[in-house]
């Protein structure tokens, strides 16, 4: 039980460091060689830096972006494991009206290092994307 929990912080902290613009906390996730993949949007970086470039260029439009992550379904086995875990995310781009939602899937491949559970290939699969109006709102002070 306690690996599956590591394994929850360790998806957690990506999508906290995603949702925030921390790269290194993002790539802190990953092994060196770990895999980043969205299918849809053919976006496949393999190694850290290619992560870190590929993520920064998607992030150059966007305002803010926000990750919700639901609690994974996780398998542990040994030093290996699988996760899967619903998201959804929400985007505000630059100089542009409306919001984009995007829900889907990742599916994760991870591995046992001394320092932790790290990604060894993470999936994103779109399920849909949706755009919507901006509507005011009040922010929090």
């Amino acid at each position: 039980m306690i690996d599956k929990l590591e394994i929850q912080e360790t998806i957690s902290l990506y999508h906290e460091g995603g949702s925030t613009s921390d790269w290194d906390q993002v790539l802190a996730t990953f092994l060196p060689d770990g895999i980043w993949e969205v299918p849809a949007l053919r976006i496949r970086s393999a190694g850290q830096a290619a992560i870190r470039e590929t993520m920064t260029a998607l992030m150059e439009p966007i305002e803010y972006l926000v990750q919700i992550n639901a609690p994974a379904i996780v398998a542990v086995d040994g030093d290996s494991a699988s996760a899967r875990s619903l998201i959804r995310e929400c985007a505000k781009f630059r100089g542009q009206p409306g919001i984009i939602d995007v829900v889907g899937q990742f599916n994760d491949e991870l591995r046992r290092t001394s320092t932790g559970w790290k990604f060894a290939h993470r999936t994103f699969t779109i399920f849909g994307t949706h755009l919507s109006a901006e509507t005011p709102a009040r922010t929090r002070s």
